[in-house]
């Protein structure tokens, strides 16, 4: 009998929802199948918010990197939740040895998938900026909406 590969999930996460924005903590190196684990656990963490527009309070701990394909993956899923209503992510970095080659790596990936990012210094920061950027995305879809209804 051959053995079968089994891939094993790498690297640490947590997601916490807040109402109106999501804190998720990372931690180590992922792999594929923890951005998987990841998205499922999204998808019901989403569902649990209760606005329109809605931010990820990102809280890096260490060092903490991805495969590509996490990578690709993850970038995708960021995507996707555009049209939940995700309208940016904060990314807090908590004792990186490396700060900036985390910091290129966290903004790059939320850049790639079209969110608007920050890298902020701590977690009220964190919040008030995440707070502020889904207020205007609020006004922004309001103005809209106006605009696409009234009779010209």
């Amino acid at each position: 009998m051959i053995p079968t590969k089994q891939a094993q999930q790498h690297g640490f996460y947590a997601i916490e929802c807040h109402g109106d924005f999501l804190r998720i903590f990372v931690a180590e190196s992922s792999n594929e199948e923890l951005v998987k684990a990841y998205q499922q656990e999204m998808r019901q963490a989403i569902a649990k918010l209760s606005c329109r527009h809605w931010g990820v309070h990102l809280v890096v701990m260490g060092e903490a990197l991805m495969t590509q394909d996490a990578t690709e993956r993850l970038i995708r899923a960021a995507r996707a939740q555009m049209a939940q209503g995700r309208c940016c992510t904060a990314i807090e970095l908590r004792n990186p040895q490396a700060r900036a080659l985390q910091k290129n790596f966290w903004e790059t990936i939320y850049r790639q998938a079209g969110l608007k990012c920050a890298v902020l210094p701590d977690e009220a920061a964190a919040v008030a900026w995440i707070r502020e950027q889904s207020r205007l995305a609020d006004q922004a879809a309001d103005g809209l909406s106006r605009n696409t209804t009234s009779p010209r």
